[in-house]
């Protein structure tokens, strides 16, 4: 029987990764492994042994495998290397949440930003986050840091409303340095249009490399702001034109005791409901993905990242979703603090003046 063996291809969405399959082996066991790179070699993480029936020995679960690793090491796109026997095979995992159509993995860690949505509302004083996955050259050799630098041009596209009501364009170019590998990109908005004197601003174009999102900015209040963990394991900011209503409970028992009522176990509960206003259909279904994401904060000017930011649960959900054209959409969902706990937040009041000590002025 002829030896033959399963190809990988270069890149796969993690729910895309195949089994692989040898047959015409004459071995009683066979050995099979995963590798990843780390401190510039590959690291086993995953090895056992196969029995082989009738010549055919079938990796199974490369996917679980993959994803759990991916996870545990909060790895959004990442080289493995797979051991079958003598035959090594090695293939890019873009890590998928959910099962990806329309558009090819090679095309898409190539040409995109890790999200779904490629035109989100934000606000003047938002930190955005844009990930972004730059493929190693085939012949790529190098061994540091310096080796792996690479420069890409960035491009802002800037639409705003002048101080006289004329609608104006800018544009801002340079080129940056990146890294093959994963690459963090931060917008922070504030910064960015210091220089411009607008009445508002109407959109920011973000271009990286062939990588491009837009961003609509907004100046109304009423809006709830979460970062979520978005289908490719990243943080993202959700911006919701929204209405919230606390909603507060005490569960507890009674009991007689010494004549008196007295209360035991007492739980307090806090969920706060929120119904969004009317909502694109693309930007509905975002926020879909945000009810299902497994790390879900609430934003918080004064922590510096996603990661260090209160955790919340999202409890219940409901949405309306219409695809025909011209209707809105809205969803309605609940949170809670993931740690069950109700969270008061206070501040030190601002007096202004009395802050300072007096000085008579012609002293």
């Amino acid at each position: 029987m002829a030896k033959t063996v399963s190809t990988l291809g270069l890149y796969y969405f993690s729910p895309d990764v195949p089994n692989i399959q040898r047959t015409g082996t004459e071995e009683v066991t066979f050995s099979v492994s995963a590798f990843s790179p780390s401190g510039g070699e590959f690291v086993e993480i995953f090895s056992t042994v196969y029995y082989p029936a009738n010549g055919t020995i079938t990796f199974y679960d490369l996917r679980d495998i993959v994803e759990t690793y991916m996870l545990e090491n909060d790895l959004k796109v990442q080289l493995f290397q797979f051991a079958f026997g003598d035959y090594i095979q090695q293939s890019t995992i873009i890590y998928s949440r959910s099962k990806i159509t329309g558009v090819a993995a090679a095309d898409f860690v190539t040409n995109s930003f890790l999200t779904s949505q490629f035109s989100r509302l934000t606000k003047l004083d938002a930190k955005e986050y844009l990930y972004f996955y730059e493929p190693y050259p085939i012949d790529y050799a190098g061994t540091s840091e310096e080796d792996a630098a690479i420069s890409l041009p960035v491009t802002y596209r800037i639409m705003y409303k002048a101080a006289n009501g004329e609608v104006c364009t800018h544009n801002i170019s340079k080129q940056q340095t990146f890294y093959y590998g994963f690459n963090t990109f931060t917008v922070i908005f504030s910064r960015l249009l210091k220089d411009i004197a607008y009445q508002s601003i109407m959109f920011v174009r973000v271009t990286v490399g062939s990588r491009t999102c837009s961003f609509y900015l907004t100046e109304k209040s009423g809006q709830n702001r979460f970062y979520f963990k978005n289908l490719f394991n990243c943080f993202e900011l959700a911006i919701i034109p929204s209405s919230t209503t606390t909603k507060t409970e005490t569960d507890s028992a009674t009991a007689t005791c010494l004549g008196e009522l007295v209360q035991y176990d007492i739980e307090h509960k806090q969920t706060f409901e929120v119904q969004t206003a009317e909502l694109l259909l693309s930007h509905a279904k975002w926020l879909i993905e945000m009810m299902t994401s497994p790390d879900i904060r609430l934003f918080d000017a004064d922590k510096k990242t996603p990661g260090t930011m209160t955790k919340v649960i999202i409890v219940d959900y409901d949405s309306e979703l219409n695809d025909a054209p011209g209707e809105a959409c809205s969803v309605k969902f609940e949170w809670q603090y993931a740690t069950g706990d109700m969270i008061t937040k206070l501040g030190i009041p601002d007096v202004g003046i009395f802050t300072e000590q007096y000085t008579p002025e012609f002293e």
